[in-house]
């Protein structure tokens, strides 16, 4: 039987409860839905040849892909790093125009944890990376104006309260700052002397204590509004 087929007897038990939707249907869903399922069929050696036909030095990417292999989710054990290894390097032969950056790696760390295997995920992440984004999503900032867009968004509706806060946030620095205040260290200089007269009538003690051991509040502070 095709998947296709097994797929489609598979559709009216799932629709009926959506509640009994299981690991593995879910995955069939996944598969199906992609067109992984489909890449899998008419590719049946595809990505073992990748895994063969790959150079065995080091490359840039490779040598990155190996920095990143343990920042991938740290301490995590729900995925294999190995795999997520040949993934990566396999798709950045496969696809020398993306080749790798950062954050791919997550992307297919949660497909392996979600208990596909290497093959079904990595045709679901060529999906993802060549059906679903657009191919200026690389090549310029359209991916990145995106990304932000789709995180303003959801920062309104599931963080409401946070998003109110940021945004008074911002108006306070665009009205009320003037623009020495980034461009030059007065801003710093206006910063430290609110801190000394808050510290001063918050914390007397304290203030008198360091000023008897002659420490100076701008010793650690000044770094701090710096960043800010």
């Amino acid at each position: 039987m095709s998947i296709k087929k097994s797929f489609a007897l598979e559709v009216p038990r799932i629709t009926a409860n959506v509640e009994e939707i299981n690991e593995l249907n879910r995955k069939t869903i996944w598969l199906e839905v992609t067109g992984a399922a489909f890449l899998m069929q008419d590719n049946p050696n595809y990505y073992q040849h990748l895994k063969s036909s790959r150079f065995q030095g080091e490359t840039k990417e490779s040598k990155q892909i190996d920095k990143d292999l343990n920042r991938t989710f740290a301490g995590d054990r729900s995925f294999s790093r190995l795999q997520l290894k040949e993934i990566l390097i396999s798709y950045s032969i496969r696809n020398p125009n993306v080749g790798y950056c950062q954050g791919l790696n997550f992307i297919v760390a949660l497909l392996l944890s979600y208990g596909f295997s290497e093959e079904e995920a990595f045709w679901i992440f060529v999906q993802i990376i060549e059906k679903y984004l657009p191919y200026e999503y690389f090549t310029s900032m359209s991916g990145v104006v995106l990304d932000q867009k789709i995180f303003d968004y959801l920062f309104r509706i599931k963080m409401p309260k946070l998003c109110k806060l940021f945004w008074i946030f911002v108006q306070i620095i665009e009205k009320y700052l003037p623009y020495e205040y980034f461009t030059s260290m007065s801003g710093v200089v206006l910063d430290q002397k609110i801190f000394d007269y808050l510290f001063r009538i918050k914390m007397p003690k304290l203030c008198k204590y360091m000023e008897k051991l002659g420490v100076e509040s701008g010793f650690f502070t000044v770094q701090w509004f710096i960043c800010m």
